[in-house]
């Protein structure tokens, strides 16, 4: 068989050389393309440069290593060649979505939407969660309305703060209990992210030093099974709980099954201190602690009953909670006026100083977690809702938590301290985390909490 071959390949080079020589030059050009055109995991090329540079390929995508901030160049780059670094993409070549079967909810500064790392790219980043959602910062949107005079150029800065905010709480907070950011993606059109936009004209425009789209990329909560309230619940119970909650988080969670027993609601709380807890020791302030922004990650089965496993999430109000003056002493960093949700917001939030801010730490944090607490333990919100419309800034500085439901319910005395404690008027007499954490109230539940989410 080869010895035919090769007489048949003499024959031809001897009939027709001028083919012969055509065919085997393009036999050696489509080699040479076929091997320079596979991908490869290790290295990019960079047509400005004849070398390569090394990419590591994810090995955890929490790890610190692998989250940095990320622009798209399209100057450096001549051919794409598959990268298992974030920063080499951008958020729609890597993320699909559409924007109406996927969309999961929007505020006031961004949209949220289920998410999937594109088939082709898995091999390159396989630590990747399967179950992703998008945050989309609605960046375009105002920069459009500012540039035709419809928009106000100090949104535009607060919506990049809340972005770099819930980005760098993310990277700074690693724990079990606490959302896994996968990336942040601020991408620049036609530009670099060192040098935005270069105009010609000598007068750029306001909008121009920020970028044309911010996405958050991060793990998603599964859909929280419905509770056996659910069927009983009549329509404007339905939407009424629509406005507080979503079928992924604690507030949907508890509110579709029956009232939970301390020692249940005792092991919620002690996941979601620890998530605090991390916040407290790097000095930040979540500031908009409530059912709603803590995710559902299954249950657990135990010996007081099902419980939930909940992760701490949306860190877009986080700021740092002390900063250092000029002596060289912690002092308190002013923080806005009225930031929070108001059922769960401290009544400092709403005590102004001579700049017209106000001034609080994390013991604001602490607030929250006690009207929580109050929340699990009642299902009842801690205002009369009957009356906190029309006189909320009253109730929230004189703190009127509804003390008779708890003590109507029984709850035990050790419970109803512990919340007093927590939501004391005078911030700085509330208890920090680990106080709360030894409290007697979680002796019961102590050594089976420590074995579940370990110690503090």
């Amino acid at each position: 068989m080869i010895q035919s071959v090769i007489t048949y390949v003499t024959n031809f080079y001897h009939s027709s050389p001028y083919v012969f020589s055509i065919i085997v030059a393009f036999l050696i050009w489509y080699t040479f393309q076929y091997f320079t055109d596979q991908p490869k995991k290790d290295t990019i090329t960079d047509s400005s440069s004849s070398s390569s540079k090394s990419i590591t390929p994810i090995s955890n995508v929490s790890s610190s290593s692998n989250i940095a901030s990320s622009s798209t160049s399209t100057s450096s780059v001549t051919k794409k060649v598959p990268s298992s670094s974030f920063n080499d993409y951008k958020c729609t070549e890597l993320f699909e979505w559409d924007p109406d079967t996927d969309y999961l909810s929007s505020g006031s500064s961004c949209k949220v939407y289920v998410c999937r790392l594109r088939s082709e790219y898995k091999p390159y980043f396989p630590d990747v969660p399967t179950n992703l959602v998008v945050k989309e910062y609605i960046i375009s949107d105002i920069r459009k309305n500012i540039q035709q005079n419809k928009g106000n150029l100090a949104t535009l800065k607060l919506l990049m703060k809340q972005a770099e905010r819930e980005y760098t709480a993310l990277c700074l907070v690693r724990h079990p209990q606490v959302v896994c950011l996968v990336h942040m993606f601020k991408e620049y059109n036609n530009t670099t992210q060192e040098n935005p936009r270069i105009s010609s004209s000598s007068q750029m425009s306001k909008t121009d030093s920020f970028p044309d789209a911010v996405y958050v990329v991060m793990e998603k909560a599964p859909t929280v099974p419905a509770g056996e309230l659910l069927k009983t619940m009549t329509v404007s119970q339905l939407k009424f709980l629509s406005l507080f909650a979503g079928p992924t988080d604690l507030h949907y969670y508890f509110s579709t099954r029956n009232r939970m027993s301390e020692q249940q609601v005792a092991l919620i709380m002690y996941q979601i201190l620890l998530a605090v807890r991390q916040l407290h020791n790097i000095n930040l302030v979540h500031r908009d602690l409530k059912p709603a922004n803590i995710l559902i990650f299954g249950e657990k089965s135990t010996k007081y009953g099902i419980i939930p496993i909940c992760k701490l999430g949306d860190f877009g109000l986080a700021r740092d909670a002390t900063t250092i003056n000029a002596q060289g002493q912690n002092i308190d960093t002013e923080k806005t006026f009225g930031t929070g949700t108001p059922l769960y917001i401290a009544p400092e939030a709403f005590h102004k100083v001579s700049t017209g801010s106000a001034v609080y730490g994390t013991e604001f944090d602490i607030f929250s977690l006690g009207t929580i607490l109050f929340n699990l333990l009642t299902k009842e919100f801690p205002y009369d809702l009957n009356i906190f419309m029309s006189d909320m800034l009253n109730m929230i500085e004189k703190v009127q938590i509804q003390w008779n439901i708890a003590e109507k319910l029984q709850l035990s005395t050790s419970s109803i301290q512990l919340m007093k404690a927590m939501t004391n008027s005078n911030g700085k007499l509330r208890p920090n985390i680990d106080t709360i954490l030894k409290d007697a109230w979680f002796d019961k539940v102590r050594s089976d909490a420590i074995e579940m989410f370990g110690t503090f």
